[in-house]
């Protein structure tokens, strides 16, 4: 008998961990759209870095704020999409400024905490879930963090 307990249990751990495994990936699969205000913040912000590289900062509240309202009209984004499909597949799709839009596709794995994203040129980001919300973070060497919810 506590044989038959012991090879049942052998049996059913791979499928257990099996099937969590396909619930965690079941989990990003969909589509994912930006957080518009949050990447404008962040890309905001990146532009105020490298711009007092460049020119000396308003230090003035209002000059500082026209600032962040010309560099925000300029970087408006209009859509950032992910498609996360069940077979491995992700298509990024993007348009900014009222531009055309640009897909570019590349796979998704599961890894340790989250997942990896690799483009066709071979970039890849690395995503995870936090608080219902896919946050992805860029290549290494790149600072800052896209938040995405998941399109309705």
């Amino acid at each position: 008998m506590a044989c038959r307990t012991c090879t049942l249990a052998l049996t059913l751990v791979p499928i257990l961990i099996l099937g969590c495994a396909q619930n965690r990936e079941a989990t990003y699969v969909g589509t994912w759209s930006v957080d518009k205000g949050a990447l404008e913040t962040l890309m905001i912000e990146h532009a105020m870095v490298h711009l007092a590289e460049f020119e000396p900062m308003p230090q003035d509240e209002a000059e500082l704020a026209d600032l962040r309202e010309t560099i925000a009209d300029s970087i408006r984004v209009d859509r950032k999409d992910l498609i996360i499909e069940p077979d491995g597949r992700v298509v990024m799709i993007s348009q900014m400024h009222g531009g055309r839009e640009e897909r570019h596709a590349g796979v998704w794995t599961v890894s340790d905490g989250g997942f990896t994203i690799t483009d066709d040129d071979g970039v890849s980001a690395v995503g995870r879930l936090s608080e219902g919300l896919l946050v992805l973070s860029p290549p290494d060497g790149e600072s800052g963090e896209v938040i995405f919810h998941k399109a309705e």
